[in-house]
C-alpha cells in the first residue's frame, strides 16, 4: 500500500467556471490607405487565430474597438524611424492599462513566411486571395514567430481554426462611449466589479464570458443576428425547465480553452509538468465527449416542444 503522502495525484484541467488568465497577442500591421491588418490569438486558448483586414477612419476608431474587444495583453507593432498615426493612437489608448505595446523589427513581418505559416497551422481552407494580402501575412508571420519564441513551443499542424472578419456587421463604439456607458469599468471608482459586464455576467463557461463581453463591445447590428439570439433568449424563458437543465450541465464541462492550448501547443522540452498536463488533457477530453451527449439530448428535448422550429438552436444541435 502506497503512503498517502506519497501518493500521486491525477492533474486535473479547470472547470468552464474557472476565471483562467487571458493571454491575447494581437499584430498590427498597416498598409496604404489606412488599410489595416490585425491578427491575434489567445495563447491560453490557441484554437483559433482571429484575422481582419479593414480600411478605417483617420482615428482609426474601428481598430481600437475590435482591440478592445480582445483585451490585448500585448499588441505588437511595426518598429519605424517615425511617428506613425496608428500607432500613437494605439499607444495613447492603452497607455493606463495592463496592455504592453511592443515594436518589433520589419524583418518579421514577411508575407511569404506567414502564407507558409498559414497553410501549416490552420486546419480548414483558406482563400487564395487571404494569402496574397501581404498586410495580413506579415502580421500572420510576426505572431507566429513571436509566439513560438516566447513560448518555447511548436504550434502543431493543422490544429488551428482561421477565422477571418474582413466586414463585420457590427456597431462601433469609441472609448469615450465604452466609458460613459461603464462597460468594462465604473465611471468613479474606476473597479471591474463596478462596470456592466461584472454585473449582468451570469455565463456558466471561458467561453461565454468571452462572447458577452465581445457583444457589449461591438454590439451586432446584422438583424438576423439580433431576431435570432433573441428569439433563442425568449425560447428559454418560455421553458424554464429546459433552462436550468442546460445550465446545470454546462459548469460541468472542463475548461475547453484550456483543454484546447494543451493540444494545439506543443512544448520544445517535455518536462514532468508537461507530462502531467498531458494527462490532465486526455482526462479532460474524455469528460467533454462523455458529456456532450447529455447537452445534445437536453437542447434536442427543447426543440421537440417549440411549434416553430429556431434556426439558430437547430444549428447548435447539429
Amino acid at each position: 500500500m502506497v503512503p498517502a503522502g506519497m501518493r500521486s495525484k491525477t492533474p486535473r484541467l479547470a472547470t468552464a467556471t474557472t476565471n483562467s488568465r487571458r493571454a491575447f497577442i494581437a499584430v498590427i500591421a498597416e498598409g496604404k490607405s489606412r488599410e489595416v491588418g490585425v491578427c491575434g490569438i489567445d495563447t491560453s486558448a490557441p484554437h483559433e487565430l482571429l484575422i481582419s483586414c479593414m480600411v478605417d477612419t483617420h482615428t482609426f476608431m474601428e481598430t481600437i474597438s475590435l482591440l478592445d474587444s480582445y483585451q490585448p495583453a500585448e499588441i505588437l507593432l511595426v518598429e519605424t524611424n517615425k511617428s506613425r498615426r496608428l500607432h500613437e493612437e494605439i499607444k495613447k489608448h492603452f497607455k493606463n492599462s495592463m496592455c504592453r505595446v511592443i515594436a518589433i523589427a520589419r524583418k518579421y513581418y514577411d508575407q511569404a513566411k506567414g502564407a507558409d505559416d498559414l497553410k501549416r497551422i490552420a486546419m480548414n481552407c483558406l482563400d487564395m486571395s487571404l494569402l496574397k494580402n501581404y498586410i495580413v501575412m506579415g502580421s500572420v508571420a510576426c505572431l507566429v514567430k513571436y509566439v513560438e519564441f516566447i513560448q518555447g513551443i511548436y504550434i502543431a499542424k493543422q490544429t488551428i481554426k482561421v477565422v477571418v472578419n474582413t466586414a463585420s456587421p457590427v456597431m462601433l463604439m469609441d472609448y469615450t462611449s465604452i466609458a460613459a456607458l461603464e462597460i468594462m469599468r465604473g465611471a468613479k471608482s474606476g473597479s471591474v466589479k463596478q462596470s456592466l459586464v461584472s454585473k449582468i455576467d451570469n455565463t456558466q463557461t471561458s467561453v461565454g464570458k468571452r462572447l458577452l463581453r465581445t457583444t457589449l463591445l461591438r454590439p451586432p447590428s446584422h438583424l438576423k443576428t439580433i431576431e435570432d439570439r433573441q428569439e433563442l433568449v425568449g425560447i428559454y424563458l418560455n421553458n424554464p425547465s429546459s433552462f436550468f437543465d442546460t445550465t446545470e450541465i454546462l459548469p460541468e464541462f472542463p475548461d475547453l480553452e484550456l483543454l484546447m492550448a494543451q493540444l494545439v501547443l506543443i512544448p520544445k522540452s517535455v518536462s514532468q509538468r508537461v507530462f502531467e498536463q498531458g494527462v490532465a488533457s486526455i482526462v479532460a477530453l474524455k469528460s467533454t465527449l462523455d458529456m456532450l451527449p447529455k447537452l445534445r439530448t437536453c437542447l434536442i428535448s427543447l426543440a421537440s416542444q417549440l411549434e416553430k422550429k429556431s434556426e439558430l438552436l437547430n444549428f447548435i444541435i447539429k
